[in-house]
């Protein structure tokens, strides 16, 4: 993250964070197994699984906290962020097949009969604007507005009636003591 201040009573602030996570798996049953669990087959079973996800979040932020004279203060921040999520899977298993060698497990010797395969990816994505304000009076009145649009990938195809969501709240509080 990195901030610069531009006034003392207003500063912009710019982070990115990423988390990227990688699983290989592979399942061996030698031939000595229970062929319940080894789908019938005498030589074993061989089953190899790999996964990815790549998630990146960056926002931008300008935050403003004023004072204006004894008895008002405001406390304000505008932004815009992005959110992107990235999956892959890709999964082959299945029994050894019949004359091959047993305990030896690669994807050739894997009896094309009863083959699992599978292979999966999606890519999701939000972008959004958001605010906020609380106006402040002699440290006991506080009125506070926000304000957010989403746009999530899930509503950006052509068959969807709204691209994005608008929400946003209002408040107000006393400080009695």
């Amino acid at each position: 993250s990195l901030t610069y201040d531009i006034l003392d009573w207003l500063k912009v602030t710019g982070r990115v964070r990423v988390d990227n996570s990688s699983v290989e798996f592979e399942d061996k049953k030698y031939a000595t197994t229970n062929t319940t669990l080894t789908g019938g087959s005498l030589y074993g079973h061989f089953s190899h699984r790999e996964t990815s996800d790549d998630q990146t979040y960056a926002d931008v932020l300008m935050t403003m906290d004023k004072r204006f004279g004894q008895d008002w203060t405001v406390n304000a921040t505008l932004g815009a962020s992005i959110s992107d999520m990235q999956h892959r899977s890709f999964h082959v298993g299945g029994s050894i097949r019949e004359g091959g060698l047993p305990n030896v497990f690669t994807v050739g010797q894997i009896n094309n009969n009863n083959v699992g395969r599978s292979l999966s990816s999606w890519h999701d994505q939000t972008q959004s604007v958001f605010g906020s304000a609380e106006v402040g009076f002699k440290g006991a009145v506080y009125l506070t507005a926000t304000g957010r649009n989403d746009w999530p990938s899930q509503l950006a195809g052509s068959h969807s009636v709204q691209k994005g969501f608008f929400y946003s709240s209002v408040g107000g509080s006393v400080v009695l003591s």
